[in-house]
């Protein structure tokens, strides 16, 4: 990053190296391993971690209790308008169903599933839930 920001390295190639690293070390946070890989590690569904566009909708760690911050960081990095740049064939959001009302995340689309639970655990059956719904999305969205 300093070498990029010194104008050491061009654009174009620090994005690559950049792109590669944040695929490497996102395997290895707690979301990642805790709850998405048991869904996107499936046979069924066979994307690996350099085809995802990975954030954190809240922009920090916080457990949903200050919606007025919820907000107010929704307003800075309105999740419609990564939405709308990416166009994503699916959305996984972990997260509690109050943070995406508090910001006001578009539950009702058909590209969104929410799945949560306390400190990213999962359960096997909204794992199983999630990996059969975005195995159709992506079946349907690759025509």
């Amino acid at each position: 990053m300093t070498d990029w920001l010194d104008g050491c390295i061009a654009d174009q190639p620090f994005l690559v190296q950049y792109r590669t690293r944040y695929a490497e070390y996102m395997q290895t946070w707690g979301p990642w391993y805790k709850a998405f890989s048991r869904i996107l590690g499936d046979a069924r569904i066979g994307i690996s971690a350099d085809e995802i566009a990975y954030t954190n909708i809240a922009k920090c760690w916080q457990d949903g209790t200050h919606p007025a911050t919820l907000r107010l960081r929704n307003r800075v990095f309105p999740i419609a308008t990564l939405l709308a740049l990416i166009k994503p064939r699916a959305v996984l959001a972990l997260a509690a169903t109050s943070v995406l009302n508090r910001i006001r995340f578009d539950r009702d689309r058909d590209d969104v599933k929410n799945f949560s639970g306390p400190r990213f655990w999962v359960s096997s059956a909204d794992v199983q839930g999630t990996i059969v719904w975005l195995s159709k999305r992506l079946a349907s969205t690759s025509q």
